[in-house]
């Protein structure tokens, strides 16, 4: 048996309309789902004792900083220092350092970074 999109119902609603439907519901997903995550990820980020913020993080992970001069890599490694190297993945994969801008650099010695644009986000950290 050979079903046609045209002329094939299920409860007396065409295909067509069932298919208009879910496209227009997988485009309202597009646009609320990246909100949402920004508002969960904001939400971890506003309350630092939460699950989201105590993650443990892998033995050894490298970020990609992507600049307007650039991209770098850092590796972290938890054997250097556990609390900070879970403090930093925590940041990173929720989001705090991404839109912060650089404001000092000393050529060949550091590079100094991450303070949030969001005010209520810095003035927990």
């Amino acid at each position: 048996m050979r079903l046609h999109p045209q002329s094939y119902s299920h409860s007396h609603v065409p295909v067509r309309s069932l298919m208009a439907r879910a496209s227009l519901l997988l485009a309202l997903l597009a646009i609320c789902l990246p909100t949402c995550t920004l508002a969960l990820r904001r939400s971890a980020l506003l309350h630092p004792l939460s699950k989201e913020m105590t993650t443990q993080a892998p033995e050894t992970f490298e970020v990609e900083w992507k600049t307007s001069r650039g991209t770098f890599v850092t590796r972290s490694e938890r054997k250097w220092a556990p609390h900070f190297v879970d403090r930093i993945w925590a940041l990173t994969i929720n989001g705090y350092y991404e839109q912060t801008r650089f404001y000092r650099v000393i050529p060949g010695f550091v590079a100094q970074w991450g303070v949030q644009g969001d005010v209520e986000i810095a003035q927990t950290y």
